[in-house]
């Protein structure tokens, strides 16, 4: 075929189009193994194929937000600093990040929230409810500081089916947890 096209147009002549073969192909029966779809992982590796499981905006405030808690309760300030945004917006106005991070950990020692106790026993993060903030902007959620594309996330807390209350934290009411994250450029939580 190329050679034809070729001589066409050496000669002044149109070029000649391939035409597709059209066959009919097989229909699927069950006799067909199925398509392979391997297994969901974390990262890609080398090696045997991996799939991978698709980060979103919601996976990523879920991700900052377990970050916060396990930085709280272990008491690793570095951490708590690089996920905390200064200042931080809240219904009574702004807190300075030091501030804050000072009266998490004092609250969350008056608590019992102990360093390395089971996190899944206290929040439960991966059901939390991440949505657009300004879907649920209220009175509580006026601050000039939040932006049109941060989110609320929304998880529960079991700490009192442990007997623990964690109301005295900033963030919690009564069984439910309330943090407002900006996703970009670095997610961060900005808010309270």
């Amino acid at each position: 075929m190329t050679l034809a096209v070729a001589v066409a147009c050496a000669c002044g002549g149109a070029p000649v189009a391939a035409r597709p073969s059209i066959e009919p192909s097989a229909p699927p029966t069950d006799a067909d193994p199925p398509t392979f779809t391997p297994t969901p992982g974390a990262s890609a590796t080398t090696g045997a194929p991996v799939g991978l499981l698709p980060r979103g905006r919601d996976d990523d405030a879920r991700r900052v937000v377990q970050r916060f808690l396990e930085a709280l309760r272990d008491r690793d300030v570095p951490t708590l600093e690089a996920v905390l945004a200064d200042p931080l917006a809240r219904a009574s106005g702004v807190i300075a990040r030091a501030a804050l991070i000072t009266n998490l950990q004092r609250a969350a020692e008056a608590n019992g929230l102990v360093r390395g106790s089971e996190f899944g026993a206290l929040f439960d993060v991966p059901h939390a409810l991440v949505e657009p903030l300004a879907a649920r902007r209220d009175a509580r959620r006026t601050s000039a500081r939040y932006r049109d594309d941060d989110v609320l996330v929304t998880f529960p807390v079991r700490a009192a089916q442990t007997g623990r209350r964690l109301n005295d934290l900033a963030f919690v009411h009564m069984t439910v947890g309330e943090l407002v994250v900006r996703l970009s450029p670095e997610p961060h939580i900005v808010g309270l």
